[in-house]
């Protein structure tokens, strides 16, 4: 029996993506969407309880036996958690339940409900808008299908794992990692040990102008804020986004070239 209700059976959908506005926060809706969604697809009050419990190391109320007040109990313990924390149940449950519809299901509460993480291999990552998460996907998947890159994979994972972190994102490792992704892959495609910088002056042509000359300024910017840091120099979020969508973008457009 088909478990899609209409909307999902016919393809209808909401079209417009809302602004990622939530990042280092939980809303209280969401705090109680887990619940639902957790008992929807399988999960007993008494099995939630007792792996949440775990996680944020609290002692099983053991007054609250019947369903209600175990349910009740378990709003009480999330509603309570730190922000973190809360995407760290959406992790446990997602595990314990190993149930798509639960992970499509999230994911289009994050996508609706403007918030900037979404569930992908069991982990709760960093969410781009649309244009720039694609591009970003579809760079992994390609170097994940040829032996040669692999380290440039690695690189270009560990920047979006990076900007991943809770509580807060390590935007200096992202800078880093991304910037390192692009130079491994330019020397694998150009075969040679030069800089980046060195790379793309030898190399006229691969990548169509003036576009060397905004890399190389890209370059420089990460040297400053990734690489050799100076007191108060740490790059922000968004600036960190941005390189890490620069760089995915760059290395999926020689792929595809």
């Amino acid at each position: 029996m088909d478990s899609a209700i209409f909307s999902e059976r016919h393809g209808f959908y909401e079209q417009v993506e809302s602004e990622i506005t939530i990042r280092n926060e939980a809303p209280p809706e969401l705090r109680g969407i887990i619940v639902q969604l957790a008992e929807k697809y399988g999960m007993s009050v008494t099995a939630l309880r007792k792996l949440i419990c775990d996680l944020l190391m609290k002692r099983i109320d053991e007054n609250n036996w019947s369903d209600v007040n175990i349910r009740n109990e378990i709003i009480y313990l999330i509603d309570n958690a730190q922000w973190y924390k809360v995407y760290d149940i959406i992790e446990i449950i997602n595990i314990k339940l190993n149930n798509d519809y639960f992970i499509q299901q999230i994911n289009k509460y994050f996508i609706k409900n403007g918030i900037g993480w979404q569930l992908v291999d069991n982990k709760i990552e960093t969410r781009n808008p649309e244009a720039s998460e694609q591009i970003i996907r579809q760079s992994l998947r390609l170097l994940d299908t040829n032996d040669n890159y692999q380290t440039t994979h690695k690189e270009l994972h560990h920047a979006i794992s990076d900007l991943s972190i809770r509580p807060e994102s390590d935007n200096t490792g992202a800078v880093q990692h991304s910037m390192a992704a692009l130079e491994c892959f330019m020397r694998d495609v150009c075969d040679s040990k030069d800089t980046l910088g060195r790379i793309l002056q030898k190399n006229k042509g691969i990548i169509p102008n003036p576009l060397p000359d905004a890399i190389e300024k890209l370059w420089g910017y990460a040297s400053e804020n990734g690489r050799h840091l100076k007191e108060g120099q740490i790059p922000t979020y968004a600036d960190a986004q941005l390189i890490v969508g620069i760089c995915a973008t760059i290395i999926t457009y020689l792929l595809t070239k």
